[in-house]
């Protein structure tokens, strides 16, 4: 099983209301097709949790082997040059994306 815990109040402080609003339409959506259960914590209502169901994880699968298989599509298109330009500028994008953990 996987949760994820969301407190909207430090996203909205973190990202701005629009995301958090766009965050809740996002979460509404996955709740009525059926990919996640939406619970709030009993300790602290500002918390909630999102776990995904069954159809949610099977979903998840299917895209994480997708992205794999595009990936790998796309390595095996490159020559070793090209191939470490893209690892090399990808690994610089995480790096700065990282800083916002």
């Amino acid at each position: 099983m996987v949760t994820i815990v969301i407190r909207k109040n430090l996203v909205k402080k973190a990202a701005g209301v629009s995301v958090a609003c766009a965050l809740t339409i996002g979460m509404n959506a996955l709740v009525k097709k059926g990919y996640i259960i939406r619970t709030r914590n009993p300790k602290d209502r500002r918390i909630v949790f999102a776990t995904l169901t069954p159809k949610g994880v099977s979903a998840y699968k299917h895209h994480a082997a997708f992205h794999k298989d595009m990936i790998e599509s796309v390595m095996d298109s490159l020559n070793e040059e090209e191939a470490a330009v893209l690892t090399k500028s990808l690994n610089k994008l995480e790096d700065f994306f990282g800083q916002w953990k």
